[in-house]
């Protein structure tokens, strides 16, 4: 009986701990599904709940975008596309692309003068730069070049796309674009500028012999090359281009983005007819003495941001992309790293709207403020919008947050356009413990110059609006 009474004692124990583990389990489990919906923050199409579309990916285990790859195998054209500025028209060389006198090299936009970056303006000359209402205004360095390519099956208007090419970058950069020259017809509406610390002016480097850079067709370069910034771990003084690229631009409209962002089909047109129709508006409601809320100095044209899974096609149009976003292949622009930096207001209210087709309308108009005081859309304006600091660098990240501050302390009106859009190309960002160990010091730097800046913006305005949350 003693035996007994043993067994059964470790098995009442055994059944309590059993119990005990399953309770942990369970309890474990439903606070990551609580903490999973409210980080989801019911932001998906239709109210559907689901997570990350495929988990390795949240490991960052992604295939890799590359650029260009449609390219692959076209021979080169026997003359080029772009028209140089300052190459001989009998040279061959790509160098010679760059051969401007002193007199012809500028400050940066914001800094000016007494600031570390210089800027070349027009290297290559769009022979259609007033082309169109809008000039994509872009930037960009030696490696990510070829991401044109890809614009360029999308964007029909102008471009404007300044390089960061300090030292031999700059002809690493001369050698790709008159690469891209050769091969992609869509080159004649872009005009490029360089920029560079003026203390690294261009210079001839050894990239003839990097096999990856041979000029047998019109491929893109088939890995990430080493380029003179990376293996000095310089910065990249990303507002710089920005400027640069805005202040050059031809058209009365712009659209500063990011290289890797494609826009909707028919953008550049439907926005025509839309300003026609918003100009018209205004003028009836001027005629009676209305105040107009849709036009004017003060207004700037959101267009949503998303990404979509690099297997996926770029969409075309709304409903094209309502597909993917309907079954997880596409998600809002930095969905996954930073939600409140690209979740627009009004999302479920764009998301749910049908619409007519190649017809861009007004959605809503807000103001950039509590609680979308860390929103930084991208949007459609003009080349008199404040300017991007230029301290600011791309790898301390929240680099267009002082413009976006100065835009809400001096009351711009945000219209977010519904069936335009931008679709970031590469593929659906993911956090990774890697990079943002790697970006720590560099947001901790960006963080001061942003308290500095913010400050010194904030003595310029009397009774400066609590509701954009500077401080």
């Amino acid at each position: 009986m003693g035996a007994f009474r043993v067994v059964a004692t470790c098995l009442h124990r055994s059944r309590n701990v059993f119990r005990l583990l399953v309770f942990i389990m369970v309890a474990t489990l439903g606070t990551a599904v609580v903490f999973y919906l409210k980080v989801e923050d019911r932001g998906d199409y239709l109210g559907r709940l689901h997570g990350p579309h495929h988990f390795g990916r949240n490991l960052g285990m992604m295939e890799e975008f590359q650029p260009g790859q449609h390219l692959k195998g076209r021979p080169f054209s026997s003359k080029s596309y772009c028209n140089f500025t300052f190459k001989p028209v009998d040279s061959a060389d790509p160098w010679d692309m760059l051969a401007f006198d002193p007199g012809q090299v500028q400050p940066s936009v914001q800094l000016g003068e007494d600031g570390p970056y210089r800027v070349v303006y027009n290297v290559v000359s769009s022979l259609n730069a007033s082309r169109g209402a809008i000039t994509y205004c872009t930037h960009a360095t030696p490696d990510f070049i070829f991401h044109l390519s890809e614009l360029l099956l999308h964007w029909d208007g102008a471009v404007s796309v300044t390089l960061y090419a300090p030292g031999s970058d700059a002809h690493l950069a001369a050698l790709l674009v008159d690469k891209l020259c050769r091969c992609v017809p869509q080159m004649a509406q872009v005009s490029v500028h360089l920029s560079y610390p003026k203390d690294m002016p261009p210079v001839k480097g050894d990239w003839v012999t990097v096999d990856d850079l041979k000029m047998d067709d019109c491929s893109p370069p088939a890995k990430k090359i080493d380029t003179q910034r990376k293996t000095q771990d310089l910065t990249y003084p990303v507002n710089v281009g920005r400027n640069a690229a805005r202040q050059a631009s031809k058209t009365n409209f712009v659209l500063v983005s990011d290289i890797e962002l494609i826009p909707s089909r028919g953008l550049n047109d439907q926005f025509a007819v839309l300003l026609r129709r918003l100009t018209e508006r205004r003028n009836i409601l001027m005629k009676t003495r209305a105040v107009s809320n849709w036009t004017g100095k003060g207004f700037v044209y959101v267009l949503p941001v998303f990404e979509i899974e690099p297997s996926a096609s770029v969409p075309q149009d709304k409903e094209q992309l309502l597909k993917l976003y309907s079954k997880d292949r596409a998600v809002f622009f930095h969905r996954w790293v930073c939600p409140h930096c690209q979740k627009f207001p009004g999302l479920q209210k764009w998301l749910k709207r049908k619409g007519k087709a190649d017809f861009i309308q007004p959605l809503i108009v807000v103001n950039r403020e509590y609680p979308f005081h860390r929103w930084e859309p991208v949007y459609i304006g003009t080349k008199n919008e404040p300017l991007y600091s230029e301290e600011l660098t791309w790898e301390g990240q929240q680099d267009k947050m002082t413009q976006m501050d100065q835009m809400c302390l001096e009351g711009y009106k945000f219209v977010i356009l519904d069936r335009a859009f931008l679709v970031h190309s590469p593929g659906i960002k993911r956090k990774s413990p890697i990079v943002s160990k790697w970006r720590k010091p560099h947001e901790q730097k960006n963080m001061k110059l942003y308290i500095s800046i913010t400050q010194n913006l904030l003595k310029k305005y009397e009774n400066p609006n609590q509701r954009c949350k500077l401080q």
